[in-house]
């Protein structure tokens, strides 16, 4: 699943096929957070813009 540039809804974990796209972000987010990009971690994970 990939998600539209213009896209401003919400990917309910309670789909099943947005499942995917919550896991990838998570990772993204951990990498990002792992490699000291707290900034780019924090938009991620919903605490600022990415």
């Amino acid at each position: 699943m990939s998600r539209p540039p213009a896209f401003a809804g919400v990917l309910a974990w309670s789909e099943l096929d947005n499942r995917p796209w919550h896991r990838a972000l998570r990772g993204l987010g951990l990498a990002w957070w792992r490699l000291g990009e707290n900034t780019k971690a924090a938009a991620v994970f919903g605490n600022g813009p990415l």
